[in-house]
């Protein structure tokens, strides 16, 4: 499908995505005013990430029908990703109802999960590899269920995310698609349909004040979606595209990993994820996480345009590199590449020193006392 039939589908499903969300939300309104008298109450609108997927569904149905290449859709997978979908959304409804009922949704998406990568084939990453074909899916498989996992997890602390995420997705995939030569194309249009429908939840965060729940079971779904198009891409050989479309999810989980390695040797215990150290210094995680969002897209523009990978990875890690120096370190704000540098310097000396007197003091306490047995 060319650009021009491609803009028309999205400006319909645009269309069909601001008629039935806002239809609903008048509804929702209209019961809120009849029920609670109270100028303050907050519509809530419990069906609105629900509404959103459908439409998602809807115009990636259509974008099938009408695409020119509906063998790159059977060929790469992507045809039987809404199974897996539907598989998440259902094991969403098992969550939280008790330890045994979690645990077995947590086993039966990694088996889905294992199942669907174990499938594939034609991918480029699983035939020029040194390894066997089947250990890199099994790898593949489970390093997506890790990134999942805590996608769902962060999400239940970052309301927004989910949101943030989809545009980022959708922004980037429709910038490369109109200026830049990409393969495979359908992966991009199918991005780019997110941009324009998960926009139209932004008047509701900002501006209407409206209450969006996220169930579990929808939370699962969006976090496998936005998780699963960013997977096709690494498969497709822009594994660097793939990576800065989850750029912020891959540094929460750096700093989550850091952070739990530095409580173990501090005594001035730190919250583990960035996103809570930024509600800790009163930040704005929504405007942080965008302005950063769109700097990644920059890099993923960039890393199509110059056909490398490696390179822009690297930019992309000393992008987020400063955004943490920035908010743990506020002095830190205006300095360069080379500042950066001595200051991890600084904080991996005061790290071994901390580390150091740890382990004295333990030999310490310890350690049978002199002149006992005189």
């Amino acid at each position: 499908m060319t650009n021009i039939p491609y803009f028309i589908l999205l400006a319909c499903v645009l269309v069909l995505n601001i008629s039935v969300l806002y239809s609903y939300f008048l509804v929702c309104d209209i019961k809120t005013n009849e029920t609670v008298h109270n100028d303050l109450a907050p519509v809530i609108l419990k069906k609105a990430y629900c509404v959103q997927a459908l439409t998602f569904l809807t115009g990636s149905a259509a974008l099938f029908y009408f695409s020119d290449d509906k063998i790159w859709f059977r060929i790469s997978g992507i045809a039987v990703f809404p199974t897996l979908l539907l598989l998440f959304f259902l094991s969403g409804y098992l969550k939280g109802k008790s330890k045994i009922l979690t645990a077995l949704s947590l086993i039966t998406e990694l088996a889905g999960m294992l199942l669907f990568t174990f499938n594939l084939s034609g991918f480029s990453i699983f035939s020029n590899s040194s390894l066997s074909v089947a250990a890199v899916k099994i790898s593949a498989g489970c390093i997506w269920f890790v990134v999942f996992q805590f996608f769902r997890l962060l999400s239940a602390r970052f309301d927004s995310l989910i949101v943030i995420q989809s545009l980022h997705i959708g922004f980037s995939s429709l910038l490369v698609l109109l200026l830049l030569p990409f393969t495979p194309v359908p992966l991009l249009q199918l991005c780019g349909i997110l941009l324009p429908i998960m926009l139209m939840l932004a008047p509701f965060y900002c501006i209407l004040q409206t209450v969006l729940p996220l169930t579990e079971n929808m939370r699962n779904f969006f976090c496998l979606l936005l998780t699963g198009l960013a997977f096709f891409t690494i498969p497709a050989g822009h594994w660097g595209v793939g990576v800065l479309m989850s750029g912020y999810i891959l540094f929460e989980i750096a700093v989550v990993v850091i952070h739990f390695m530095l409580n173990l040797i501090k005594k001035k215990k730190k919250p583990l994820f960035f996103h809570d150290n930024l509600m800790e210094k009163n930040a704005s995680a929504a405007h942080i996480v965008v302005y950063y969002n769109f700097l990644a897209s920059g890099l993923l523009f960039f890393a199509v345009y110059i056909n490398q990978s490696l390179q822009v990875i690297i930019l992309a890690v000393f992008m987020y590199f400063k955004m943490y120096l920035n908010i743990m370190s506020p002095k830190t704000a205006n300095t360069g590449i080379i500042d950066l540098f001595k200051e991890a310097k600084k904080t991996a000396v005061s790290s071994i020193e901390q580390t150091s007197q740890t382990i004295t003091d333990l030999k310490q306490t310890f350690s049978p006392k002199q002149g006992k047995d005189k």
